[in-house]
């Protein structure tokens, strides 16, 4: 069953993803589909409109770093 986490952005925020197991998807605003696999790293600048999924029936497990300030929110759903 394939996950997908909601359309979203990260106020003045950074984001790096880094796959540890299997692969993710993810749709980038200005980037477009990129799919990422196990030991390779995606970054979103601030203020970019995404989501990354698992579009595999397989496990996947990420590790996700972000810097913003603190008084940020960790991400803003886009409607």
């Amino acid at each position: 069953m394939a996950y997908r986490l909601p359309l979203h952005e990260h106020e003045e925020g950074h984001e790096f993803v880094y796959v540890i197991e299997g692969e993710q998807t993810f749709e980038i605003d200005g980037v477009g589909t990129k799919t990422v696999k196990a030991g390779e790293v995606v970054y979103t600048p601030p203020n970019t409109k995404h989501f990354g999924r698992n579009a595999t029936e397989k496990l996947s497990k990420t590790l996700v770093f972000r810097i913003k300030a603190k008084d940020k929110p960790v991400m803003t759903e886009v409607k």
